[in-house]
């Protein structure tokens, strides 16, 4: 991902609301996707409400894993006590109410810190080694996965960097590696083929590496790639313009090793897929009044659809005990919504106010925001709560 410094005459653009369609594929549970709206910082109280909504019209075992491996690199790099970044090169993956990783710039290096706690204590500002040639006052595009609280992928410039003790020591990152089937998966993350890919990838977690399948799925090209469950991934084909058919996507009940036929989704463009579980799976479009919701139980040979009439609704996301929440951007902060009945009635809004321009995205099971103070909520359908940013 190229993470780019905010500039002032954006910030002021964005304190209109910005269009829906510009924020259907944005914002979501995505580790790098992220949405932007205006905030007044205005005391907004809790209202509660229930909306009745109107309905629409055997996950085998995987087989054994045999790839081994690949042998961890020696080389090391601890990192010394780096600075804070500047305020406005912040960016934060939340893992859950009390967890996040905060990823920063400071000219040529990324720096990276971890909280458990709120964010009352954060870890010593550790990164991988700053760019040899490079000019501090040039963005530096870097990518970040992170596989648990203390193990990420960085890419600086297209060279990966691998931690696995919260960002003291790395390693460099080995070439890519084909494998019968990937590692099991993390459902709230996304396999490497974010903004469309020739193949999905996912990261080793025993190096940092990237993993390429030897069978890949039923298509030539990718718009997206998704885990539902540590052993299900469902892919959707990239858009044909002017096809005249409806998008395609596949599926995987054992972490890449075989396919199922591709299978229509509701639209023949735009949307947004959410998968939660080896058959189960919501596809979401955003629209001028709400927001439309698909719900497949059965692989998507069929879906029910339903239209969410909250204002200005970002996205959607499922905890793990099956509580579907709605995330929604006003220009006093955001909502949270939650429907323990699988969208047929929602319970809502939560509120919670930020100041000016502010950028959240996703997560399973919880939705979040950073305002430009960059202190982050964390709504997780009981409540928001607050994580503040390293000082």
């Amino acid at each position: 991902m190229t993470l780019t410094p905010l500039d002032p005459e954006v910030v002021a653009a964005h304190l209109r609301p910005p269009p829906l369609a510009d924020l259907a594929r944005t914002a979501r549970r995505r580790k790098r996707r992220r949405w932007v709206t205006g905030a007044a910082a205005v005391a907004s109280t809790v209202a509660a409400a229930t909306l009745a909504l109107p309905l629409g019209s055997g996950h085998p075992e995987p087989p054994a894993i045999t790839d081994l491996p690949q042998p961890r690199p020696t080389q090391t790099y601890t990192s010394p006590p780096l600075p804070s970044p500047p305020r406005f090169h912040r960016f934060m993956t939340v893992l859950d109410r009390t967890t996040a990783v905060s990823f920063g710039q400071t000219g040529c290096a990324v720096v990276v810190q971890l909280t458990t706690d709120s964010g009352r204590t954060w870890t010593t500002p550790g990164g991988p080694p700053p760019l040899a040639d490079c000019n501090p006052s040039t963005d530096v595009p870097f990518e970040q996965t992170v596989l648990d609280a203390a193990t990420y992928r960085v890419a600086i410039a297209g060279r990966g960097w691998f931690t696995t003790d919260a960002g003291r020591t790395w390693t460099p990152a080995p070439a890519d590696r084909e494998v019968g089937a990937f590692p099991p998966g993390r459902p709230d993350t996304t396999l490497e083929c974010e903004s469309g890919c020739d193949r999905p990838r996912a990261v080793d977690p025993d190096t940092g590496g990237l993993l390429t399948l030897r069978t890949d799925p039923p298509f030539k090209q990718y718009r997206e790639a998704d885990w539902a469950d540590p052993d299900t991934i469902w892919v959707v084909e990239k858009e044909t313009p002017n096809s005249g058919r409806k998008l395609r996507a596949a599926r995987s009940n054992d972490r890449g090793r075989t396919w199922s036929e591709p299978f229509d989704l509701p639209l023949k463009h735009g949307g947004n897929l959410v998968p939660t579980g080896p058959r189960k799976a919501y596809f979401e479009r955003l629209t001028s009044t709400g927001m439309d919701l698909y719900r497949t139980d059965n692989g998507g040979q069929d879906w029910t659809w339903r239209t969410l009439p909250m204002e200005s609704p970002i996205g959607v996301t499922q905890t793990a005990t099956g509580e579907l929440i709605v995330l929604a951007g006003v220009l006093a902060g955001m909502d949270g919504w939650v429907s323990t009945d699988r969208g047929k009635t929602f319970t809502g809004p939560a509120t919670i106010p930020l100041s000016r321009p502010s950028s959240g995205g996703l997560g399973r099971g919880l939705a979040y925001g950073t305002d430009s103070e960059k202190t982050t909520q964390v709504y997780d359908g009981t409540g928001w709560y607050e994580i503040p940013p390293p000082r």
